[in-house]
């Protein structure tokens, strides 16, 4: 039964309870103890409607505490799970861009090398 449901029922409950108990105690009539012990009963009554109330509103909530809880637990281990990865992609990424970098130091000293070389060409044809 839907949570809001079940609060209107008690408190619909509690009311007629609480109307029961006014009428047995102003309209009722005699005061015997017939009448006390309706009153009492009617009174107990209503007390244990709201504690069964409560226990089945706690059992609820202490239902949806799991839930969430469990919830939580899962979106942890995807973070976890997420964070692992981007630790692995910044690990390759960081792998490329140092091979990046020896590329270009490699093609400096090439084109470095070329350059003498073209110097040399031309020194031997000059001479």
């Amino acid at each position: 039964m839907k949570r809001k449901n079940l609060e209107i029922i008690v408190l619909s409950v509690g009311v007629i309870i609480i109307a029961a108990a006014l009428y047995l105690i102003f309209i009722g009539g005699d005061n015997s103890a017939n009448s006390e012990f309706l009153v009492n009963l009617v009174f107990a009554t209503g007390f244990l409607t709201y504690i069964i109330y409560s226990w089945l509103s706690s059992n609820n909530s202490n239902k949806d505490i799991r839930g969430l809880n469990a919830h939580v637990k899962n979106l942890k281990e995807q973070i976890a799970e997420l964070n692992i990865a981007k630790a692995k992609k910044e690990k390759e990424l960081n792998l490329k861009i140092e091979e990046l970098n020896l590329s270009e130091n490699e093609r400096a000293s090439l084109r470095e090398a070329l350059n003498q070389a073209k110097s040399e060409i031309e020194e031997l044809k000059k001479d």
